[in-house]
């Protein structure tokens, strides 16, 4: 009897550390492809501009939010001059989902605004605040910096749903005051 407990105590402990090893490696995979230490700014910015015509080494993948933006009541009666209604749609999402409102709580009416993400939300207006000055300087490159930027919008709606993300947030910290190289993280980020 007591053998028998024991071997079945044995195939329990054995299909549990099979069921846990799968479930480790399937979201250690789709979550982030490196999550080790943030990558070296000088060879990103490098990097960068020599993917002109190889394309970009992906550093960082996630996965893209897959949500029609324009038809959502966010989007209702935008307009943007510079952008366009689609960006413009997309930057009320990111506002609008990376702003948590807090609820009053019973003798203080003060609705609180908690920002999820700061890392990733700041450098997101940084960019946008860049990009509408690229923009009126710029005249012909005015539809590569729209894709640009509604990239970047795009990678900011799936980095907020991701749960592995402090590579990506640490290294946006890092080059919080170099516009340029955060624009160059963003492009290192692959949406699937």
């Amino acid at each position: 009897m007591k053998t028998k407990s024991v071997i079945t105590m044995f195939y329990r402990t054995s299909a549990l550390l099979i069921i846990f090893s799968l479930l480790t490696i399937s979201h250690s995979h789709c979550q982030v492809r490196s999550e080790g230490n943030s990558p070296d700014m000088a060879s990103l910015d490098q990097n960068f501009r020599n993917t002109k015509a190889t394309g970009p080494d992906y550093v960082w993948e996630y996965y893209q939010v897959s949500e029609s933006f324009n038809q959502s009541p966010l989007c209702q009666n935008l307009t943007d001059p510079v952008f366009g209604v689609n960006i413009a749609c997309l930057r009320t999402h990111v506002d609008d989902r990376y702003n948590e409102k807090e609820q009053p709580v019973p003798g203080d009416p003060t609705v609180r605004t908690h920002l999820v993400k700061p890392d990733i939300y700041k450098a997101v207006r940084n960019i946008g605040k860049y990009y509408k000055k690229e923009v009126s300087k710029q005249g012909q490159d005015q539809d590569r910096l729209k894709s640009d930027y509604e990239y970047i919008l795009r990678v900011a709606l799936a980095v907020l749903f991701a749960q592995h993300t402090d590579s990506f947030e640490k290294a946006l910290r890092e080059q919080r005051k170099n516009t340029v190289n955060q624009i160059a993280l963003f492009k290192k980020v692959k949406l699937l």
